[in-house]
């Protein structure tokens, strides 16, 4: 009935999208419970999901849009 870290760290991204199952749900709360490493994921990626919400529900559609300007400044970035 454990699961793996890679399992655990799938189902937290999993649990916010689509939901889980009771026994995804029972399995994750486990593994959460004796793993302080993904103790520690959960609570960060729940903390980036908050930031990003925050993030794109202050900007206007425009604000967002990304120009050819922007997307040519994107690349250089990577690239690098």
């Amino acid at each position: 009935m454990l699961i793996s870290c890679k399992k655990a760290t799938e189902l937290i991204e999993k649990k916010d999208i689509f939901g889980l199952t009771k026994k995804e749900k029972f399995s994750l709360d486990i593994h959460v419970f004796l793993c302080s490493k993904c103790k520690k994921y959960e609570r960060l990626s729940e903390e980036l999901d908050h930031t990003l919400m925050h993030f794109f529900n202050s900007k206007t559609d425009e604000e967002l849009k990304l120009t050819e300007e922007k997307k040519e400044k994107i690349k250089e970035v990577i690239k690098k």
